[in-house]
């Protein structure tokens, strides 16, 4: 595994998963209906993953709890900061140069 796929499977499995799952709003698409030769989407309010499995009463209620403990505790500003910081690492690792007259000097 290279370096930027390695940085890459981390920003996913840790920073960028915890702000979409806790505090990214997402709008669900509840139903279409066809009017005329144009669809008619309509949508449900704009919320987070966790408030849409706390609002349906399904999942384990000790996970729910223990994630509603880690939103309470976590900092989106601080999160946010930290994923802007590993994605700049992730570009500077995906365009380095290897030049081979670099080497040779």
């Amino acid at each position: 595994m290279t370096p930027s796929q390695a940085a890459i499977n981390d920003l996913y499995r840790n920073e960028l998963r915890l702000m979409m799952n806790l505090y990214q709003p997402f709008v669900k698409l509840l139903r279409k209906t066809r009017v005329g030769s144009r669809l008619r989407r309509r949508y449900d309010r704009a919320q987070t993953p966790l408030d849409r499995v706390l609002a349906s009463g399904r999942g384990d209620p000790k996970h729910l709890r223990a994630l509603q403990r880690l939103r309470g505790r976590l900092d989106p500003f601080a999160l946010a900061a930290s994923i802007e910081r590993k994605l700049q690492l992730i570009y500077r690792l995906a365009n380095q140069r290897h030049s081979p007259r670099a080497a040779l000097i």
